[in-house]
């Protein structure tokens, strides 16, 4: 979970460089700007949602937990790790591919 929290964080530093490059064009792109800003948003909101259950996994006393409770908490870590991985790919799909060359 934390390996793909890092990743997307890591990525998410694209729409800083994208941002600023839209800022730069000498017509108007206060709206594309934004629109990136907010799809950006729901990807961070996510990315924090997982971050958060990492760390609440992380905290909780594994060695009590019985054996089918550490594999529905380790099935949970691996759903969410898809989860954000999916979520950011339709991202850098969806809103990266359209700045790439802008």
């Amino acid at each position: 979970m934390k390996g793909a929290v890092d990743k997307v964080t890591k990525d998410l530093s694209e729409v800083v460089l994208i941002t600023a490059n839209l800022k730069n064009k000498k017509f108007d792109t206060t709206a594309m700007v934004q629109w990136v800003n907010d799809q950006k948003k729901e990807v961070d909101n996510q990315r924090d949602e997982i971050y958060h259950k990492w760390v609440t996994l992380k905290q909780d006393d594994h060695a009590n937990f019985r054996e089918d409770e550490l594999k529905d908490k380790s099935k949970e870590a691996t759903d969410s790790t898809k989860l954000i991985l999916e979520i950011f790919k339709i991202f850098a799909r969806d809103v990266l591919g359209e700045f790439k060359s802008a």
